[in-house]
């Protein structure tokens, strides 16, 4: 039987007759079928409790003055409380709602309770005020959840509900404490020009994506640890210090501003850090043991995503372990981050300001140029891959990262600002006392360098000699190398034209003069012989060899020999004087690059 009592005024009396008429047996439910009530007024408690509800069933303008009890009720078809004023406690525990739920504009002024009530339909409760604390702990949302503009006054409890598809809350107000503590949002969670003026906890939530976008979080101090494919942080505000935990497949961070600083603990997954502000000291680090949360009871429980969520995030950049790769820096201050333990081999660094002051901590990866027998092993910046791709010669090069955009893979750094960028990176690892790491990035400076078109021809070739001879001073291996090939060539070069045959190196004479008084005296005079090769046929002998390479052992270390020496062997001699020197030098100074403190 239908029930119509819109623009009526209920009290107490009435609402039993009601119940009573509505009510098949006694001690049963009370079982209602189209009930109107648009715009009624409910002077004492609106009683529904246990109530079933057939049929559409409107509360839409209603005002209830006293208790709205809907405890365990079912609403087996769509229900309007659009713009329904609850001005006293308000019950809504353990209701299930299998059509749609309409609370859009509806204003609660007491305490509101939708305690594991279940929300089969479609869920509205875009603009709706809750003046005093809501709780919808344990509630279950299976379809659209939607409180899209709302306004929460004081406390809200969200605590282990279940969203099974997207929730909206874009553009809410939570003036006070909000909790998602244990929340399950399975699809997406829009918090878009969000407002949360209190505390806002999310430890232990999970979502299929979590987007903050605009948000504004004036006193938060710790955000999780929670779970999400992706976080989405863009152009949010956070005002105080704050400690973000994520296990995440991504987290998009443009333009977020971090006024007092923030401390980012993250496994897995990519951090897009470009044109964040960091107002204060900041950190991105990775936690090697997973997120734990001590419990209602006191004990620590772990905080993880499953083994086939975990893989499905490590996939797109080859990720061996827990470690988030950070994609991007573009447009923003570094002067106050610390980067730790997080994957740098698919950042992009150009465009970000005071990377000389970046800091760059314990075991922090950049990428490897394609493994080859000539190619040096080294630490490189990931601009060089598609710089290097589009120089063509180069083979086994990235033209760009998995994250890019195809728009974005045309955005290559050219040579100059390469060689710039390693500049730069290069003094934050020195401060850093990362001797290695510096010498690998003056290396990728010096190669810019080398193929920058502004670099003159002279330059290049004393640049390519420099490489050839000692990779920039970097490589120990080459400087060696090139002094053995120094040695190899001297001795050969002594061999063949500088060392003298055997014989006489000087011829003496002997003359005798008259002297005053008829004395006689015999005077000798020496003279050197002249350098004379011996026949090509005899030149080549393991004495002479042995010989030769003596003498350019020698001249490296500036000893002389003693030996007598043809003019060609002279000038190999001298050559071997001002090269060998500086070719140990260079081998020094490489070492020392490599194990300098």
């Amino acid at each position: 039987m239908a029930l119509d009592a819109r623009g009526t005024t209920i009290d107490s009396t009435l609402m039993e007759r009601i119940r009573a008429t509505f009510t098949p047996v006694p001690e049963a439910r009370p079982k209602f079928s189209n009930a109107n009530f648009r715009s009624t007024k409910f002077t004492r408690t609106a009683d529904f409790q246990g109530a079933t509800f057939t049929g559409r069933t409107s509360f839409a303008n209603a005002t209830l003055a006293g208790n709205g009890n809907f405890h365990d009720a079912t609403f087996t078809a769509e229900v309007d409380f659009d713009g329904t004023t609850f001005n006293d406690h308000t019950e809504f525990r353990r209701t299930k709602f299998h059509g749609e739920a309409d609370f859009r504009n509806a204003k609660f002024n007491n305490e509101s309770d939708f305690s594991d009530a279940s929300f089969i339909g479609q869920a509205y409760f875009r603009r709706a005020t809750f003046t005093e604390r809501a709780l919808f702990h344990g509630a279950t949302f299976a379809d659209t959840a939607d409180f899209a503009d709302s306004t929460f006054i004081k406390d809200a409890l969200f605590g282990r509900t279940k969203f099974a598809t997207n929730s909206h809350f874009s553009g809410v107000t939570f003036t006070e404490d909000v909790t998602f503590h244990c929340g399950n949002f399975a699809e997406r969670a829009y918090f878009y020009d969000a407002t949360f003026s209190g505390d806002a906890r999310f430890n232990r939530a999970t979502f299929g994506e979590a987007v903050f976008d605009r948000s504004k979080f004036e006193k938060l101090e710790w955000l999780g640890p929670l779970i999400a494919n992706h976080v989405s942080l863009q152009q949010a505000s956070f005002n105080k210090l704050v400690v973000i935990e994520v296990e995440s497949g991504k987290i998009s961070c443009t333009r977020t501003r971090f006024s007092d600083g923030v401390e980012m603990r993250v496994r897995y997954g990519q951090v897009d850090l470009s044109q964040v502000f960091f107002g204060s000291a900041s950190s991105l680090s990775t936690s090697v043991t997973r997120f734990r949360k001590i419990t209602s009871g006191g004990t620590p429980e772990i905080v993880r995503a499953s083994d086939d969520l975990i893989s499905s995030w490590r996939q797109p950049f080859g990720s061996v372990d827990h470690r988030p790769v950070v994609t991007s820096l573009r447009g923003t201050d570094v002067t106050e981050l610390a980067l730790t333990d997080v994957d740098l081999r698919w950042c992009r660094f150009a465009g970000a300001h005071h990377l000389d002051k970046l800091h760059i901590e314990g075991d922090t990866p950049f990428p490897r140029p394609p493994r080859s027998r000539w190619r040096s092993s080294r630490q490189v910046l990931f601009e060089e891959h598609p710089w290097r791709a589009d120089l063509k010669r180069q083979v086994g090069w990235h033209a760009g990262a998995p994250s890019d955009p195809s728009a974005d893979r045309n955005e290559h750094v050219g040579a100059e600002r390469l060689a710039a960028l390693y500049r730069s990176l290069r003094k934050a690892l020195e401060d850093g006392k990362n001797e290695a790491g510096a010498g690998d990035f003056y290396y990728g400076e010096q190669e810019a360098r080398r193929h920058a078109p502004s670099t003159s021809r002279a330059e290049r070739s004393i640049l390519w000699v420099y490489w050839l001879i000692s990779g920039y001073g970097q490589r120990a291996s080459r400087a060696f190398a090139a002094l053995t090939v120094l040695l190899v060539a001297v001795t050969a070069l002594l061999i063949g034209c500088g060392l003298p045959g055997s014989g006489p190196t000087s011829q003496s004479v002997a003359s005798t003069k008259v002297g005053a008084g008829g004395l006689s005296e015999t005077v000798t005079t020496t003279t050197d012989s002249p350098a004379v090769l011996p026949p090509s046929g005899e030149r080549w002998t393991w004495s002479r060899a042995g010989n030769a390479s003596r003498i350019a052992l020698g001249a490296v270390v500036f000893r002389d020999a003693g030996q007598k020496l043809a003019t060609a062997g002279t000038w190999t001699v001298m050559a071997a004087r001002f090269l060998g020197p500086v070719l140990l030098a260079f081998a020094v100074l490489a070492i020392r690059a490599r194990v300098k403190r």
